[in-house]
């Protein structure tokens, strides 16, 4: 970690330990995160808020992709 980075937020929500991947939305104002807890959760960059709690998710999260514009965004999770 670099020395001189300075700590934004820290996103605390998934109940696993091993989230995979973190994606910064095309506008920067949200990001989504995926995990193995089998949920993914959009997150308001400027607050560390949770925007929304992706569930229903039967295997672990492995990747999430934004629309263009930053208003969809997709899951996908194990087969």
């Amino acid at each position: 970690m670099d020395p001189t980075a300075t700590l934004i937020a820290d996103l605390k929500g998934h109940s696993s330990i091993g989230s995979t991947q973190l994606i910064l939305a095309p506008m920067e104002k949200k990001i989504v995160t995926v995990s193995d807890d089998k949920t993914a959760k959009v997150w308001d960059i400027n607050s560390g808020n949770i925007l929304a709690d992706l569930k229903g998710h039967t295997k672990a999260v492995l990747f999430a992709k934004f629309s263009s514009d930053g208003k969809n965004c997709w899951q996908l999770h194990q087969r």
